[in-house]
């Protein structure tokens, strides 16, 4: 997903087949507050996909700032922000 379609090359927003009527699942390398996920979601959706789940290598989000869950967005991560912490003073 980009913000915006570019004006040159494919001027696609998302690269891929047609989404409407699949299922989507969103990669993201870090999460921290979620923003971007929720725009991209909100953009499939616009074209009817279903988009229920964000895989993320790290969620660095402080505890409650995630909120994508008030979107029907589950995040699942590789490692957390507590994970690191422990890791760090570990």
């Amino acid at each position: 997903m980009r913000k915006e379609a570019k004006a040159y090359g494919t001027r696609k927003l998302a690269e891929g087949p047609a989404v409407a009527g699949r299922r989507v699942t969103l990669v993201e390398d870090v999460v921290t507050t979620g923003g971007a996920v929720r725009n991209a979601a909100v953009a499939l959706r616009e074209r009817d996909a279903s988009v229920g789940v964000v895989v993320c290598a790290i969620d660095r989000s402080e505890p409650g700032a995630n909120r994508l869950h008030e979107v029907g967005v589950e995040t699942r991560s590789v490692l957390t922000r507590a994970d690191l912490d422990a890791a760090r003073h570990g």
